[in-house]
């Protein structure tokens, strides 16, 4: 017997469900009392003597029609195969004695998909079946042709809207809460002493309450398991594309040829149903969570379409997993949990029912999974089928030396420096003439945009932060065992996360510093105008002295919202070190170039020091800069300045004239129009 052979998905998912052995499955109480079933109803009397001690309401219409405000547009809440659904509030006013509640009512749509018998199913499972993880029916309406059912109201609506109709983008601990719950849902029923087969899970079958806590609905399809010795129950074909297991649907066609080619009529196909297939559609919901794509999507390419088969070579191999991670999470996931999701998926997805794993199984691989909270991991990507790794400095299994400069710069240097101010690298693609690079998503963008391009002003207190957090990333790069020197520190490669904590990005120009005795980098002049120190310009010497002159071009862009070069602007004010120069050396001046978008609201005391900072590193002299070190000490006690911005009035000479306890002093002040004498933003008297 050849020796049997391990693959990844399968050692990782052995070791998920045995993670813990302390778990002791919670199997329903044996009870003596039979379930209700379709033949013990043929009327509206036999249900309602039936459920007796069930805790369901009977309500008749024209009570649920009060609940709801006669069933208005305006508590309309959506529509499924059942029929429509209301929101509606049961109290005294509806039947004395009700505690006031939230409620939804879904009435049977008498030409839709669904019908009685459908109905009747909803009332005899949820009506004996009570489970935290399963919605409580409250009661229901039998009354001639009118079928209602009314269910507690779930504040958050269903798992599809949450997923792909563009609400915000659920969390990754809040898509484990929802795997878990649903499948602990699952697992009560395929526990339950006459076991019962879901066969409709799937994203819009799955309701959350206000804590998203998930519960299932809609248990018009569902199907007392097999009894007795027999392993599945033969039924009709019903679900929906896409969540159905592959057996299920495949012995109910197979059964449909047969009755076709030898009977004179049009049988209903019968299929092989188990508990098996739910665990089935569970993979396909616990894919959707991951992915963020639908298990159908004919929007898609061809090949993307079904959802099953689209990720299933994603989630047999680890190397590839962080590929079909839903974009919208960012990196803001557990990649060791994303790892283990995907290997849970995995088996509850294989071809072969019988290796599909209990449910109680599922739930116990994936109770360990909420407590991890490891970051995303750094994975490389490939558009084939073979995959570059880096590890300890060095490429594997690959072509380094094709890779473009600028994008093999980016892959050494940020896929070896970690740093809460460098923008996170998460990976690349390098085949053929592919060259991608895979970051984390900055939610606020770049610096420049909202400086120069007419988004909402930055605070005075949001400046300083963008300037220390950019800071502390060079300071973090000069200070490195091997010092690197970033020469292209702009407005443009700061990003800002949803906080506004700055990250450099765009490392393609970066250079390792000088080695040994040599006191700088001879290379050729590269880089971006206005940003660049004089002397690497004039001379190709290249020193972590030159990222300081370019931090105070980006700390007098902060203070003014000017650009470094801007010629809109006239001849003498292009270029904003020439043209602030004069200011920042003149306390007198300082008022004169902050961005007037700030009006009052700024420090000047910190403006004054923050100027004087920006001074320094742009000295003609590089010798003369101070180390980044240096200017993080400096910019860290400007954060908890909150002086206001002193008034200042200005002369249209060369001299300045300031009001200090209702005196004007040094100046002209017969000369200043009455109007100037106003602060902005004041009403004159």
């Amino acid at each position: 017997m050849p020796p049997k052979r391990t693959t990844w998905h399968y050692s990782l998912f052995a070791s998920c469900f045995r993670a813990s052995t302390r778990r002791r499955t919670t199997r329903p109480e044996k009870s003596a009392v039979r379930r209700l079933s379709f033949s013990d109803v043929s009327s509206p009397e036999d249900l309602s003597l039936s459920l007796m001690g069930c805790d369901l309401l009977a309500f008749t219409l024209g009570e649920l029609e009060m609940a709801t405000n006669g069933f208005s547009d305006a508590n309309f809440l959506g529509e499924g195969g059942f029929g429509p659904v209301y929101k509606g509030v049961v109290d005294e006013k509806v039947r004395v004695g009700l505690e006031a509640r939230p409620v939804a009512v879904k009435l049977l749509d008498l030409d839709g998909a669904q019908g009685h018998k459908e109905w009747l199913a909803e009332v005899i499972f949820l009506g004996q079946l009570k489970h935290p993880h399963l919605v409580k029916l409250i009661g229901y309406c039998y009354k001639h042709e009118h079928r209602l059912l009314v269910y507690e109201f779930m504040a958050k609506g269903c798992l599809e809207n949450h997923l792909f109709k563009k609400i915000a983008s659920l969390a990754w601990s809040t898509r484990l809460k929802i795997a878990l719950g649903a499948a602990k849902g699952l697992e009560f029923l395929h526990q339950t002493e006459q076991p019962v087969i879901y066969r409709d899970f799937k994203a819009s079958n799955i309701l959350l309450d206000s804590d998203y806590n998930a519960k299932l609905s809609d248990f018009g399809l569902a199907k007392d398991g097999p009894k007795g010795d027999k392993s599945h129950v033969s039924t009709r074909v019903m679900g929906t594309e896409g969540y159905a297991a592959p057996e299920y649907i495949m012995t109910g066609y197979i059964s449909h040829k047969i009755f076709c080619q030898f009977q004179n009529f049009l049988s209903f196909s019968q299929g092989h149903l188990t508990a098996k297939s739910d665990v089935y559609s569970f993979g396909v919901v616990l894919l959707e969570l991951l992915t963020g794509r639908r298990s159908v999507d004919t929007s898609r390419p061809s090949r993307e379409q079904n959802l099953v088969d689209w990720a299933r070579p994603y989630i047999t191999d680890a190397r590839k997993i962080a590929r079909i991670i839903d974009p919208t999470l960012g990196d803001q996931y557990s990649m060791t949990g994303a790892l283990k999701a995907a290997a849970i998926a995995n088996q509850c997805l294989s071809q072969n029912a019988k290796s599909r794993p209990q449910m109680s199984a599922v739930v116990e691989a994936l109770e360990p999974l909420l407590g991890l909270n490891d970051e995303a991991a750094t994975f490389v990507y490939d558009v084939g089928e073979n995959v570059e790794t880096k590890e300890n400095g060095e490429f594997k299994h690959g072509r380094r030396r094709k890779l473009r400069r600028r994008a093999l710069a980016e892959v050494i240097f940020l896929g070896q420096l970690k740093h809460p101010h460098l923008v996170k690298l998460i990976g690349y693609c390098y085949k053929h003439e592919h060259r991608l690079l895979v970051y984390e998503f900055m939610a606020k963008g770049c610096l420049e945009n909202h400086l120069f391009k007419k988004i909402a002003s930055l605070a005075w207190s949001t400046r300083l932060k963008i300037a220390l957090g950019a800071a502390k990333g060079l300071e973090f790069l000069h200070q490195t065992e091997q010092p690197v020197i970033y020469r292209d520190f702009k407005a443009s490669n700061i990003l800002l996360d949803s906080d506004y904590n700055a990250k450099l990005s765009d490392f393609g120009l970066a250079k390792d510093g000088p080695k040994g005795d040599k006191s700088h980098v001879s290379t050729r002049v590269m880089g971006t105008e206005g940003y660049a120190a004089p002397e690497y310009i004039m001379t190709g010497h290249l020193t972590a002295k030159s990222d300081v002159y370019s931090f105070g071009v980006v700390l007098l862009e902060l203070l003014t919202g000017r650009r470094s070069v801007d010629t809109s602007r006239p001849s003498r004010e292009q270029n904003l070190v020439d043209w602030a120069r004069p200011y920042i050396t003149d306390a007198r001046k300082i008022a004169r170039i902050i961005d007037p978008t700030l009006g009052d609201q700024y420090s000047m005391t910190g403006a004054l020091k923050a100027a004087a900072i920006a001074n320094q590193c742009l000295s003609q002299n590089a010798k003369s800069r101070p180390q980044m070190s240096a200017v993080v000490e400096a910019l860290e006690p400007l954060l908890g300045l909150n002086d206001e911005a002193a008034t200042f009035v200005y002369d249209v000479g060369e001299n300045v004239e300031t009001k200090e306890n209702g005196e004007f002093k040094h100046g002209r002040r017969r000369k200043l129009r009455r109007r100037a004498l106003v602060p902005k933003g004041l009403k004159r008297k």
